[in-house]
């Protein structure tokens, strides 16, 4: 053989082992769960848009075997994982609305992609200051669902990305007193409860009374259990007809003597295009004497009833005492 055509054939066969290397070696690229796709896509446009840069080798996975909705991880922040991650609870994720999962992935992103650790606080209306709240399962229980409130998205998105981002306008707004809705005094509050719980029957009792005939009224919701998980009473309010409104705020006053995690209350209105929007936050056994306010906000309802419940979480026994209640139109 020539040895000139011998050499050019093992140049060739070089050229063609380095060019396969490199294919071979090609970096990690994002791994991304393709129900988890749009809000991720939607993290990196926003990051865009801010002149941000972020890794491109992302991994967004649902999972069924972990114990809480969601976690992130940076390699740069915890160590966990050799690339940012983020897993999602299956079961978690089926329960949750739109805006619910894309909050769900934002929290987690923001640990994954931009090292932003649980922050506490709250703006001066009472709403949590971050998407970085933390809480079990990601319930942060004062922060507001954005679904119908632009503005709100806009500060909470802004506030992710850039951490000093200074408080909303509408955080600040005061409203002028509502026209009562419904009243303890004018409705029947021991009736048409329900209760909602995967505990047995035979580890829980609940008694609901009235304690009083007039102001301070108080009605005692009493729940003793060894369950250990949650139950929820939960009553449906008559609004009677009324115009549309943008917002919506129950009012009332508790005491009581409860042990483990506290309770948690929450109210849900029917939006103008007939779905249930809802305000919750939790109350710790340590703040039981104060009054307690919920309010929803960007409403636009024209709903004739509401649903109020109260949920005693994990672990928690003892009796709760609720009176004055109140829900007004904010005016």
């Amino acid at each position: 053989m020539n040895p000139k055509f011998y050499l050019l054939g093992l140049m060739l066969i070089l050229l063609a082992c380095e060019e396969e290397a490199v294919v071979q070696e090609e970096p990690l690229v994002f791994n991304i769960d393709a129900a988890l796709r749009p809000y991720v896509d939607q993290f990196y446009k926003e990051a865009e848009d801010r002149a941000l840069s972020l890794p491109q080798n992302l991994e967004a996975l649902l999972m069924d075997s972990l114990d809480v909705c969601g976690q992130g991880h940076s390699p740069d922040f915890n160590g966990m994982f050799d690339r940012p991650t983020i897993l999602i609870n299956t079961a978690c994720w089926d329960l949750l609305n739109e805006t619910a999962k894309e909050i769900l992935v934002f929290h987690e992103l923001g640990h994954a992609l931009l090292n932003r650790i649980h922050i506490e606080g709250i703006l001066p209306n009472g709403h949590s200051k971050s998407l970085m709240c933390a809480g079990r399962d990601f319930e942060c229980s004062n922060l507001p669902d954005y679904t119908y409130c632009p503005a709100y998205r806009a500060y909470y998105v802004d506030e992710l990305f850039t951490e000093d981002t200074p408080a909303p306008n509408w955080a600040n707004r005061q409203w002028r007193e509502g026209t009562i809705l419904y009243s303890d005094l004018k409705e029947s509050f021991e009736t048409d409860w329900a209760i909602f719980t995967n505990c047995d029957p035979s580890s829980y009792s609940v008694m609901i009374d009235s304690t009083s005939a007039g102001r301070p009224s108080f009605y005692s919701l009493k729940v003793s259990s060894d369950c250990g998980d949650f139950l929820t009473l939960r009553k449906r309010i008559a609004l009677g007809s009324i115009p549309p409104t943008e917002a919506i705020q129950l009012k009332f006053e508790q005491q009581g003597s409860l042990s483990g995690e506290g309770i948690r209350a929450g109210v849900f209105v029917k939006n103008s295009q007939n779905q249930f929007i809802a305000f919750n936050r939790s109350i710790p056994t340590t703040s039981l004497t104060t009054p307690f306010s919920l309010q929803i906000e960007c409403l636009e309802t024209d709903s004739d009833s509401a649903i109020m419940d109260v949920q005693w979480m994990r672990n928690t026994t003892g009796e709760i005492r609720i009176g004055n209640v109140e829900l007004l139109r904010m005016e």
